[in-house]
C-alpha cells in the first residue's frame, strides 16, 4: 500500500511466496478491496496464468488477453498486440496496481515481453513502467509447462532465471491457515512440496501417502453426494464437487454418482 501511494519514480515489484493454504489470495484480494473501495478509487489489474485461477480474484483475466501475450513458443522478440492508444493500453495507465497471482506458472519470457510493454506504455525505463506490481505463487506447485522438457529445461525456462526477478522484493507466508486444525497434515504437505519424503523402496518421485489421507472412493461419493440426493435438493448437490486426477477418473466418478 505504500508502494502504491509513493509517487516516486522508483521500482516498485514485489513477489509473495508461499505454500498453497497460507493466504495468498486472501491478502491480495484484502489489497484489492481497498484500493478499489478507499477515496479516491483506484483501479487495480488482476491477472493470472490460467483463467481458473484468474477466476478467484475479483475482475480477473489471464495474462495472456489482459497484456497482449502471443500464444505459442515466445522468443526475446517476440511483442504485445497491445497499442498505445488502445482501450487496455488506458486500463494499464490507469491501474495503482498489478496483481499477477500463479506467477511460477509463468514462463520468464512473459515477464520480459510484459516488462517491454509497459515501459512503452508508461514511457518510463524502470521495470515494468515504474507500476506497483505483486506477483505471486508457490514454486512448489506447477511450474512453466515445457513440451517434452527436461528438468533443466524447465528450471531455466521458470521466472526465477529472468534478470526480472532480482528487482523483486520477496516476501514468505508460511503458516498454512486453510489446514491449521491439521498440524501434521499441513507439516506433511510441506514435506511432500519440498522433496523431502523418502522415495517408495527406492524409486525415483514416488512417495507413500499415510493410510490416514486416503479414503475409499465410494466413501467419498457417498460423503460429497449423500443417498438422499434428489430433484428437490438438487440445486444444493450441483454445487458440490470431487476433484479427480484424470479425466477417465472423473467419468467414473460422475457414472457412479447418476447410477445411484
Amino acid at each position: 500500500m505504500a508502494a502504491v501511494d509513493d509517487q516516486r519514480e522508483v521500482a516498485k515489484t514485489f513477489f509473495v511466496d508461499g505454500p498453497g493454504g497460507t493466504g495468498k489470495t486472501t491478502r491480495y484480494g484484502c489489497l484489492i478491496w481497498a484500493l478499489r473501495h478507499r477515496p479516491p478509487q483506484q483501479e487495480v489489474l488482476c491477472v493470472a496464468f490460467t483463467g481458473i485461477a484468474a477466476s478467484l480474484m475479483d475482475g480477473g483475466m489471464t495474462v495472456h488477453s489482459t497484456f497482449g501475450l502471443p500464444f505459442g513458443t515466445l522468443t526475446e522478440d517476440s511483442t504485445s498486440s497491445v497499442t498505445m492508444q488502445s482501450e487496455r493500453a488506458q486500463k494499464i495507465r490507469n491501474a495503482a496496481l498489478i496483481v499477477w497471482d500463479e506467477a511460477p506458472m509463468s514462463p520468464g519470457l512473459q515477464l520480459t515481453v510484459v516488462d517491454r510493454l509497459l515501459r512503452d506504455v508508461m514511457a518510463s525505463e524502470l521495470p515494468f513502467g515504474g507500476k506497483t506490481t505483486l506477483f505471486a505463487g508457490d514454486f512448489r506447485q506447477i511450474l512453466p509447462v515445457i513440451r517434452r522438457g527436461t528438468r533443466a529445461e524447465i528450471v531455466m525456462s521458470s521466472i526465477k532465471e529472468n534478470g526480472l526477478w532480482r528487482v523483486m522484493e520477496r516476501f514468505n507466508l508460511v503458516q498454512n491457515m486453510r489446514a491449521d486444525h491439521d498440524a501434521d497434515f499441513a507439516t506433511w504437505l510441506l514435506e511432500l512440496g519440498n522433496g523431502r519424503l523418502p522415495a517408495v523402496d527406492g524409486v525415483p518421485n514416488t512417495v507413500q501417502i499415510p493410510r490416514q489421507m486416503v479414503c475409499d472412493v465410494d466413501d467419498l461419493i457417498d460423503f460429497v453426494y449423500p443417498q438422499q440426493m434428489s430433484f428437490a435438493n438438487v440445486d444444493e448437490f450441483a454445487r458440490r464437487i470431487v476433484v479427480c486426477p484424470t479425466n477417465e477418473d472423473c467419468r467414473g466418478v460422475n457414472r457412479d454418482v447418476l447410477e445411484r
